[in-house]
């Protein structure tokens, strides 16, 4: 904060005193407790209107990771979404859909991974977890 914000808070300052009627002097009929709250009213708003309270910064996550790291993480978020879905297709005793197998196709020609494609069969799920959880 500069000079003139300084002036402008102590200007808000003398305003708030005056407007709350806190006194001026300590040869007043009402109570300390009173009168502090006046003058701790006062500065208080004064302090909200005219300090800043708050720190900003900008947070650029962007750069943290090499580019191959991140696709790699991404990767891993998709297949663990999939294994996820699998086992919940085996939990609750339903057919997998097939669909999944484009995505495998993809994470297998970016990455040259060997995960094998979901099959029809319920039996044979419990195999393609393991195996996709070996790559």
């Amino acid at each position: 904060m500069n000079h003139d914000h300084w002036q402008t808070f102590a200007d808000q300052v003398t305003s708030n005193l005056q407007d709350n009627k806190a006194p001026s002097t300590t040869n007043t009929t009402e109570s300390l407790e009173a009168s502090w709250h006046k003058i701790q009213k006062s500065i208080i708003a004064a302090a909200l209107q005219h300090i800043p309270n708050k720190k900003f910064t900008v947070r650029n996550f962007q750069h943290i990771f090499s580019s191959k790291a991140s696709k790699l993480h991404s990767c891993l978020k998709k297949l663990g979404n999939i294994i996820r879905q699998v086992k919940a297709s085996i939990r609750n005793q339903t057919s997998m859909s097939t669909s999944y197998n484009q995505d495998i196709d993809q994470l297998n020609s970016l990455y040259h991974l060997n995960i094998p494609a979901l099959l029809h069969n319920p039996n044979l799920l419990s195999n393609w977890i393991t195996a996709a959880n070996t790559e």
